[in-house]
């Protein structure tokens, strides 16, 4: 019997650096461009390993009220329509400053 899993994904979402002015962070046009960098030996002994790609929320508790009734759906609004996007803003500022973080590995044809 297959066991079920208790983690429900309802999003999936790639977040793009910008900066302060919330404009786009350019991408590199090839590798050999000023942005791009190569890796050290000590860098390449971990492409073995499948990246960290993980974020992880706890739920969030609901107030106890005796007047009215709170349900988890305003908990779940409340993410949606509050925390996520704040978040998603903080990581795409945030990644402007780390720039080496952002962007994907290429094998040179040679």
């Amino acid at each position: 019997m297959a066991q079920q899993n208790p983690v429900e994904v309802v999003e999936v979402c790639k977040v793009a650096s910008v900066d302060p002015d919330h404009h786009p962070h350019p991408r590199p046009a090839a590798p050999s461009s000023p942005n791009s960098f190569t890796l050290s030996l000590f860098n390449l002994s971990w492409l073995r390993f499948p990246p960290s790609s993980r974020l992880l929320f706890h739920q969030i508790p609901t107030p106890n009220t005796t007047t009215t009734t709170s349900t988890s759906g305003d908990a779940v609004s409340l993410f949606f329509d509050s925390i996520l996007p704040i978040l998603k803003s903080s990581l795409s500022l945030t990644l402007h400053h780390f720039s080496p973080l952002v962007g994907n590995l290429t094998w040179l044809p040679n």
